[in-house]
């Protein structure tokens, strides 16, 4: 299936300074692009909490991030907001976004997702010409990413609250714990090598929540709250619960 992102912009970043200036403020390495062709990120808080994730690739000499629309213009004004004296430009760009589920599709611009490399490829039309496409709907989208188990952070994530490793996000490719400093590391970086993570993400289907009970989003087990719920469309549940209750779900 050949699905349009519509909710998916770009932003341009150009300049002498540009792979410098986002090494210091995103937790994946920027260096990966160059050997990878895209990557996958997140910004935090100086608290380490959540605030935007995105993807990061080359095109035409610039990078390109591709980010959800609900995070653009704040994202924009903290970019703004660290650039001090960095030699770097900013700008939103035009382009329509798709994913792919089959692989072999040949496009201009298209990368396999790096979250989960046998899931889809993401395709950039920068020149407007792609026009015979499946859907739109996001419904379909979110069909599709519980089928391979793919988190996104504008849906399943609460700004500024949520913490990604609970999330898994050293699973998906989207933290490097070698390259160095970047805002909210020092938080995420003891959180993993303390091995303190104590939630997990799990995709459920409604049918398998059995005598559970969903009040107001929170998920109860014989009358204690143990789980959150990050999403659900359709049948299909996105959960963030306590690890002791994880095997009753698989």
């Amino acid at each position: 299936m050949l699905l349009k992102l519509a909710d998916r912009k770009l932003i341009e970043i150009s300049g002498r300074d540009k792979e410098s200036f986002l090494q210091g403020l995103i937790t994946n390495d920027i260096m990966k692009i160059k050997e990878q062709g895209i990557i996958f990120s997140a910004f935090l808080s100086a608290q380490g909490k959540f605030l935007a994730d995105f993807f990061i690739f080359q095109h035409n000499d610039n990078l390109i991030i591709d980010i959800n629309e609900i995070f653009i213009e704040n994202f924009i004004a903290k970019l703004q907001l660290y650039k001090l004296n960095s030699i770097v430009n900013i700008k939103k760009i035009e382009a329509t976004i798709f994913i792919d589920e089959n692989l072999n599709n040949n496009y201009l611009n298209s990368y396999l997702d790096p979250r989960k490399l046998d899931s889809w490829q993401r395709v950039y039309d920068f020149n407007i010409k792609i026009t015979n496409y499946n859907s739109d709907k996001i419904v379909d989208y979110h069909k599709l990413r519980f089928k391979h188990k793919l988190i996104d952070g504008s849906f399943d994530l609460i700004i500024d609250k949520s913490y990604i490793l609970e999330f898994a996000y050293n699973e998906i490719n989207a933290i490097s714990f070698s390259k160095g400093c970047y805002v909210g590391q020092e938080v995420t970086a003891r959180t993993y090598h303390r091995g303190i993570i104590r939630k997990e993400i799990i995709f459920v289907k409604a049918s398998k929540l059995g005598q559970s009970i969903i009040e107001e989003n929170k998920l109860f087990i014989d009358g204690k709250k143990v789980g959150i719920i990050c999403h659900k469309s359709c049948d299909n549940y996105i959960v963030l619960i306590k690890k002791d209750y994880t095997n009753r779900f698989l």
